[in-house]
């Protein structure tokens, strides 16, 4: 007795979903009396289904190929690791072209220029925002200012 009251409410439940589902779009709904549809009957009552203008094959794939072009899929994240794809397979990708450097003379030069006006006594501490000198004067000689 108990199976065959399980397998009632079992067939009316999934009978009620299934109507439901149906009935979804009320235009498509069939009347009995007449074989058509609500949406033929009313059509005032339902909006137009209206079709987007669709692209050709060629568009797409013009498109795709600009979209191949113009983008670098090397610079794509791969969310579990956090490294790009170039990161982790560089052979896939072709070589970044390199920003056009300083030639070792001018680094150099830099570099002379740089040792030759700093001061370690000029470096600013980050937490209270005073020179090295500031905080200890004693280690520092005093400037000719």
């Amino acid at each position: 007795m108990k199976n065959i009251y399980a397998a009632t409410i079992a067939i009316a439940l999934s009978a009620l979903a299934s109507g439901q589902v149906m009935a979804a779009d009320a235009g498509d709904t069939i009347e009995p009396t007449t074989g058509m549809t609500m949406r033929e009957i009313n059509p005032a009552y339902y909006s137009g289904a209206t079709a987007l203008p669709g692209k050709t094959r060629q568009q797409v794939s013009d498109e795709l190929a600009t979209a191949v072009r113009n983008s670098d899929a090397g610079d794509t994240v791969e969310p579990t690791t956090g490294l790009t794809m170039r990161e982790i397979n560089p052979s896939r990708f072709a070589a970044k072209d390199a920003a056009p450097g300083k030639t070792r003379a001018e680094v150099r030069a830099e570099v002379v220029k740089a040792h030759s006006t700093h001061d370690a006594g000029d470096t600013v501490e980050p937490t209270t925002g005073l020179t090295m000198r500031e905080i200890n004067p004693a280690r520092y000689a005093k400037s000719a200012s």
